[in-house]
C-alpha cells in the first residue's frame, strides 16, 4: 500500500453549511489529483522559490467562501510549496 501524502489541503473546524461543499470538492480534486487551474497558473506555480501558507477564513453562512477556499486549495495542489488551510472563523476567533 503506498504511502499517505500531504497535499496541502487542509481543513481547520467543522465544515459545515456552505462550507460542506468545499470539503466535497477538496476531497474529489484530491482524489483524483487534478486541480483545474489554469495553465498559466499552473506555470506560475511551477515557478515559486519560497513557501507559501494561504489561510481561508470561512463562516456556515458565507456563500462566496467556498470558491475562496477551492481556490487556495488547488494552487496547493499544484505545488508542494503552497499550503491551503480553510479555517472556521466562528471556531477559531482568536486567529480571525
Amino acid at each position: 500500500m503506498e504511502e499517505p501524502t500531504d497535499v496541502g489541503v487542509h481543513f481547520a473546524g467543522i465544515p459545515v453549511g456552505h462550507e460542506f461543499s468545499a470539503l466535497i470538492s477538496s476531497i474529489l480534486m484530491v482524489s483524483k489529483g487534478k486541480s483545474n487551474l489554469n495553465p498559466e497558473t499552473k506555470d506560475f506555480l511551477k515557478n515559486l522559490d519560497h513557501l507559501i501558507n494561504l489561510q481561508v477564513f470561512s463562516t456556515p453562512t458565507c456563500p462566496y467562501c467556498p470558491r475562496a477556499i477551492s481556490l487556495a486549495q488547488q494552487m496547493a495542489m499544484e505545488s508542494s510549496l503552497v499550503t491551503a488551510t480553510a479555517i472556521e472563523a466562528l471556531e477559531f476567533p482568536d486567529l480571525a
